[in-house]
């Protein structure tokens, strides 16, 4: 029965597990594509890369519909259909295999979607804040223009989610000691902020813009996406561990975009973007320069995400140009590892940053660091797991 169970025998909740079926898959395969990502195998005995691929096209090919109103928050075959392109993007890292065509294919199959990206094409309610500030704010599940763009989010609510997972810790971590507390004052921990190669991709000399607020900030950048704060702050982060040794990242708010007031001063409302469209015009003009080289379209797709930002157009591109820009959108949203890792950077000498490798200047480190070992209590409970190479 509905109440028994592992064991749902009642022939009436059959078609509503059926229904259902895809969303618990495709949450599922977001869970498995990380511990690919992390440490390079998750199933045991199968190939764990093509393994998803099959619980992906399944979900898809199932009554799984592109996500209404109504269904904000659940998988859907968008959601599916984009971690596919994720997955194909990185295919050379995951099975030593090109799949460019299928990273643009399944792009193109979001960008044509009922999501869209929140730029100039749709109404900004809130022209207060930017929209690319308003996927991050605390009313984020409740606008509809930003959660346009949302394609699969963990929902947060002040009220009923007190978590310290979620979207708490980039407000929480980045606030406190006179940085703005984004609408979390009960909650600031003054842990990160922003290295200085993260601001480099925003100013040419950014020592020279400490003591301004993030509104002087961002129109010094020409680019809505400079979310920093460097009140009281130095650009150098030499002194490693002085909260304010960097420039604050103001990108996470509890705010509300509306004016209105959230609902708790400790655990935010706002929704985590696990999947934005804007990943998807990324990803394919990568896999198109990967492919084709320079081209017309692949210039177009970063453009309409520069424009967006109210950033200025591109007039040609490289690998550097394509890093960079992925930095720029997605920075302090959890991937820059793995693009790191797909371009080559993540532990090479020839891509540095402070405190890399453990040294202020930076420095290479050995590239078994690009997985993570497997914790040893996983290993001595399944025989079938081997440790990470190089571990």
């Amino acid at each position: 029965g509905r109440g028994g169970g592992a064991g749902v025998d009642d022939a009436s909740v059959r078609p509503e597990i059926g229904d259902v079926l895809p969303d618990v898959r495709i949450p599922a395969a977001v869970f498995y594509q990380e511990g690919v990502d992390r440490v390079g195998r998750v199933f045991d005995g199968l190939n764990a890369p093509a393994h998803l691929v099959g619980i992906l096209q399944d979900a898809v090919d199932r009554r799984c519909p592109q996500g209404t109103d109504e269904n904000y928050g659940r998988a859907d075959k968008v959601a599916a259909n984009l971690l596919l392109a994720r997955m194909y993007l990185n295919a050379k890292v995951y099975i030593g295999e090109e799949k460019w065509d299928d990273a643009i294919n399944y792009s193109t199959k979001v960008i044509n979607s009922n999501y869209k990206l929140y730029d100039g094409d749709v109404a900004n309610p809130y022209p207060a804040y930017s929209r690319y500030a308003q996927l991050f704010m605390g009313n984020n599940g409740e606008n509809k223009a930003a959660r346009n763009e949302i394609i699969f989010a963990i929902r947060c609510d002040g009220a009923t989610t007190h978590s310290y997972g979620g979207s708490i810790y980039p407000i929480a971590s980045a606030t406190g000691d006179g940085t703005p507390d984004q609408g979390l004052s009960s909650s600031m921990w003054t842990c990160n902020r922003a290295r200085q190669a993260l601001v480099n991709k925003f100013f040419e000399s950014p020592e020279t813009l400490e003591g301004k607020t993030m509104a002087e900030l961002i129109e010094a950048a020409g680019d809505d996406r400079a979310m920093f704060y460097s009140g009281g702050r130095t650009y150098s982060t030499e002194e490693k561990t002085t909260f304010k040794s960097g420039f604050g990242i103001l990108k996470w708010s509890n705010e509300y975009s509306d004016g209105g007031t959230p609902k708790n001063v400790t655990f935010p409302d706002t929704d985590v973007p696990l999947f934005r469209v804007a990943e998807a015009y990324l990803t394919r003009a990568e896999a198109r320069y990967r492919k084709e080289g320079l081209k017309t379209e692949v210039v177009a797709d970063i453009d309409k995400i520069r424009k967006r930002a109210g950033a200025e157009s591109i007039y040609s591109i490289d690998e550097g140009i394509l890093l960079d820009e992925w930095c720029r959108e997605f920075y302090f949203e959890g991937r820059r590892r793995s693009d790191l890792i797909r371009f080559g950077k993540f532990t090479s000498a020839d891509y540095l940053w402070d405190w890399k490798g453990g040294t202020y200047a930076g420095n290479g480190v050995s590239s078994i660091y690009n997985l993570y070992p497997i914790p040893f209590n996983e290993l001595s409970s399944n025989p079938n797991m081997t440790p990470t190479t190089g571990y």
